[in-house]
């Protein structure tokens, strides 16, 4: 093996792991949707927090509040829940990794709501906790 041919194959190896260090940063924020489900499959939500339960279903074509009353939804709220909540997109990278940092974001069980999606047979299609900073006014 000649010596340009040496060199071209060093060239070509610290090419290699330089393309592989920029695919492996794992710091890159990428943006994905909060929510992974088809709306068209949710026949069911549930909105929780420590003064009780909400829960909305899809009877008949028409979304009806069933807990803690049976009574109609109001159509646009429901299409504004679809539209705005069930499409929004976060960033990958977490606001922290530390147990320690969730009372800031009022994530524990009491403060927190949670969110869950269902499908047919009352599947868990997904679930999400809410919180807000702490200080944050109520919106």
């Amino acid at each position: 093996m000649s010596k340009n041919n040496k060199i071209y194959l060093i060239i070509l190896a610290v090419l290699i792991i330089l393309f592989l260090l920029i695919r492996i940063d794992t710091k890159t924020e990428k943006i994905i949707s909060f929510f992974n489900v088809d709306s068209l499959d949710v026949v069911k939500i549930s909105l929780e927090d420590a003064n009780g339960v909400l829960m909305l279903e899809k009877q008949s074509g028409i979304w009806q509040i069933t807990e803690p009353i049976n009574y109609p939804a109001a159509e646009s709220n429901v299409r504004n829940l679809f539209e705005r909540a069930l499409t929004a997109e976060t960033s990958k990278l977490p606001l922290s990794e530390s147990e320690s940092s969730l009372p800031n974001y009022e994530l524990q069980d009491s403060l927190a709501v949670l969110l869950t999606l269902y499908g047919k047979n009352d599947k868990v299609l997904d679930a999400a906790y809410f919180g807000k900073m702490k200080g944050q006014a109520n919106t």
